[in-house]
């Protein structure tokens, strides 16, 4: 029990980094070098088992693909999603039990 009780303050020590690191170094696409990747909406769609997914739908007017991560308050992000050149992709990253996204930062 002592240790299981360990582990779990580890991951939690480990998700409070990430999620305190995110938050530091995200920055919002309307600024610095990601300028040309917009999210164009957030929504969900009706999933397996009634759980809805959450998307968000990103434009990215350059002409080279970017990687970028999602800002979602209290949580680590699954990232970095590609947005294709010169396209508006949706991309999958999360259910509806976790907060909608805040916007998007640049994967470095």
């Amino acid at each position: 029990m002592l240790k299981t009780l360990s582990l779990r303050a580890a991951a939690l020590t480990f998700v409070l980094a990430v999620s305190a690191s995110l938050g530091v170094n995200a920055v919002n696409v309307d600024s610095a070098d990601a300028a040309c990747l917009k999210v164009t909406k957030w929504y969900s769609k009706p999933g397996k088992y009634d759980i809805d997914k959450r998307y968000v739908s990103v434009k990215n007017s350059c002409s080279s693909a970017k990687e970028f991560k999602i800002d979602i308050k209290h949580r680590p992000d699954k990232g970095p999603y590609t947005a294709p050149a010169k396209s508006t992709k949706s991309h999958f990253y999360a259910n509806n039990r976790t907060p909608q996204g805040r916007g998007i930062y640049e994967a470095k």
